[in-house]
Formats: C-alpha cells, structure tokens, sequence
C-alpha cells in the first residue's frame, strides 16, 4: 500500500505540471547572451539523496571551470545556476519551473534521483525545453520519446534488469532469489523487468522486502531474509543505504549472495560497510576504470579534483562526481556543435550527431580527463549509455569481476 501511494503521488504532480503549466520562456535562446550561457542544473542537494548530489554538483562545476578556463563554448562564458529539488518529485517539479522562468537558463542539466527526475518529464515534454538526464534511471524518462529529453550516464532499468538477471543465473547459480529495496523510484522499477527474467531461468523469487531510504535499523529485514534463506539477494538503494545495510546483514547471519544495484557501486558503499562489503557484489555503469584506483585518467582525474575541492564535500569524490563530469562535456559538446547562434533545436541536432564520444578523447576538449564511458545519441534513440559490468569488493575496494558470462 505504501508503494501505491507513492507511485500515485508521483503520477499525481506530474498530471497536474502537465494540464496546468504554461511555459513563462520568451521565443528565441533564453540565457544566451553575447558573452555567456546560462545552463540551470536540477540537483539533489539535500534529503537522503545529498550524497549524490553533493557529488554530482562537484563534478558538474569541475568540467564547467575547466571549459571556461580554456575560453567557454564557442567564444561564451558558461555560466551555471544549481536548483536543489531534494530528492522528491515535488522538488524536482519546482526546481525546473524555477530554472525555465525564474531562473531563464538555456537548457538544463539533470542530475536528480529518479523520483525527483521522474516528475518533471511530462512538464519537460510539455513545455519542449531541452533536458540532459544524467542520473535518473526511472523507465518513465524515455518511455514517451521526447526529442528534447537525453538520458547520458545511466543504463535504464530494463537493460540494468537484464544484466541483473544474468548475474544471479549464470555467475551465481541461484535458484530462489529475494529483493530487497528502498523506496527510491530507480528501485522500485527495476523488479517488474527483472522478475519474468528470472522465471525464464528457473529461479523464484522467495522474498521482497522494502525499507525506507536514510532507514538505520534493518532488523525486521534481516530476520526475513535469514527466514526465507534465499541462495542470492539483490539490494536496491542510495549509497549510504548500502553503507548502513550490509553490516546488518552480517551480523545477523547472511550467507545469501548479495548483489548490489547500479547506484550501489559506488565507492560510499564499502567506505561506510568497512570489512562487512568484502565479497559483495555490484553493477558499474560510471567509467571503464574504478573509483578505487590511482593510476591512468582515474588517478590523473582524483587529482585533478583534490585540487579544485580542498575542502570537499562529505564522501566525494564519488561516482556521482564522475557522472557530472563526463555527462557535462557531452552537454557542451552538444553545445558547441550548435554554432556561434545557439538554439534548442541546434543543440539537439548536434547532440543526434554525437556518436561514440568521451570527453579528452576527442578533437576539441584535448584538455578533459577521459574518465566517462563514450555516449552515442541519435535522432530517435537518446540512450546515451549502454555498458553496465559486475564489480566485487576485495580488500576495501572494488574490482571487475573478469570471464562474466563463460
């Protein structure tokens, strides 16, 4: 029931953006003036979801200062103004009426958690202003095909579903799994994809219990699952979550496999779980390196950032740093590919044309890091990314998990 009313408050305000808004934006290319361009970025900046926001602002704002410091986009400024929409569907709703109207960006980056992001997608549609989807997972982000509405760093829910099922069949053999999930929106949409996967292999889902994102006390959960044993458990969450969760799971007696959502493969994960992450496994989809190492674009790239955040925010860098990184270059790349005249339309256009591409790897921003993995739009088709890979924690860090699948 309370999965219903959650869902039904989503559907809710998105209905009501959707029938009531009447876009404020005068024709022409709001934000851009002769020297700069204002780009708004949707952002969780606090509620459960700090962390990543916190993480993802820090990397949006390193690739903004880089790209100014080598002359902006185009002989402009990129100037950038942040909208904290807390990690709520309400939040993310006013955070970019404030952007469009109030605000009078040019286009907006999104770096929301999926109920947050979720929300403001029929008000996007509806008012035809162009949005980059960095984070949010939700499938409602690209279901209705919108040609102002682009999905770069995460996989979406049926594709990470798919690699998840894979997972829990092929490497770890299981034959009766349980889920165990946050309210979170890019957690509840995931187990209607992953569910008939599993049944195609043979395996029965044994289990399926919810917590509430920023929960410490995972006591009820844990007798459950001990109750149910289960040969496998996919885990769903905010970092922090994972940090707090796994702990509890060992004390209480585990010996399930664990399997980690994407968002779990963050680095937060087994800093906060200290030994209890040792053995537990995830799904990567940020940069074909790992946070954990020192060495190659990762290391030049942590340097790079310990530089510009002496003083950073609480568990950053993080992968949501990393996925504000990458994906703003790729919204300037689209950017720079819309000319000395910038418009919405231009901007989509050139963004339909990036095929292939990372930042530092390309003919233009020679200067970046090229820690993303390469982004391919085209007209029709705005999933950015498509690569997810199994990591494991060994020793306090995480590594790929090689041969998945022979």
């Amino acid at each position: 029931m309370r999965g219903y009313r959650f869902f039904a408050s989503i559907a809710l305000a998105a209905l009501i953006a959707s029938l009531t808004y009447v876009p404020a934006r005068a024709a022409g290319a709001q934000g851009v003036s002769a020297k700069a361009i204002l780009v708004g970025v949707q952002v969780s900046l606090t509620g459960p979801a700090s962390t990543v926001g916190q993480g993802f602002k820090a990397g949006t704002q390193m690739a903004v200062d880089e790209i100014n410091a080598h002359g902006g986009i185009n002989g402009r400024h990129i100037d950038v103004v942040y909208e904290d929409d807390a990690g709520t569907a309400e939040g993310g709703i006013s955070a970019v009426r404030r952007l469009m109207d109030q605000d009078k960006v040019f286009a907006i980056f999104g770096g929301g958690t999926s109920t947050s992001t979720a929300s403001v997608i029929p008000l996007i549609q509806q008012s035809k202003f162009l949005y980059y989807d960095s984070l949010a997972s939700d499938p409602r982000v690209l279901q209705n095909y919108s040609p102002y509405v682009f999905s770069g760093m995460t996989v979406v829910r049926a594709d990470v579903a798919a690699y998840a099922a894979k997972v829990l069949g092929q490497t770890f053999k299981a034959h009766t799994v349980g889920f165990l999930s946050s309210d979170e929106a890019f957690c509840t949409t995931v187990l209607p994809f992953m569910i008939p996967r599993l049944a195609d292999q043979g395996i029965r889902v044994v289990l399926q219990e919810k917590f509430k994102s920023g929960d410490t006390d995972f006591t009820a959960q844990a007798s459950a699952i001990k109750s149910a044993n289960p040969d496998a458990m996919y885990l769903c969450g905010l970092p922090a979550d994972g940090g707090r969760l796994l702990p509890q799971l060992k004390r209480a007696g585990i010996t399930s496999k664990l399997l980690g959502d994407t968002v779990f493969g963050d680095t937060v994960v087994p800093k906060l779980a200290g030994s209890a992450a040792d053995g537990f496994y995830a799904l990567w989809i940020n940069s074909e390196q790992f946070m954990g190492e020192k060495t190659g674009p990762m290391g030049d790239w942590k340097t790079r950032f310990a530089k510009a955040f002496p003083n950073p925010p609480p568990n950053t860098p993080n992968s949501f740093s990393l996925a504000g990184y990458a994906d703003f270059y790729v919204f300037a790349e689209g950017l720079r590919r819309a000319g000395p005249d910038p418009t919405q339309d231009k901007m989509i256009d050139g963004l339909e044309h990036v095929r292939n591409w990372t930042a530092g790897k390309d003919a233009y921003f020679t200067w970046a890091v090229p820690v993303g993995l390469p982004r391919t739009f085209r007209n029709g088709d705005h999933k950015g990314n498509r690569e997810c890979v199994l990591i494991v924690v060994r020793n306090g860090d995480y590594s790929r998990v090689e041969n998945f699948g022979t």
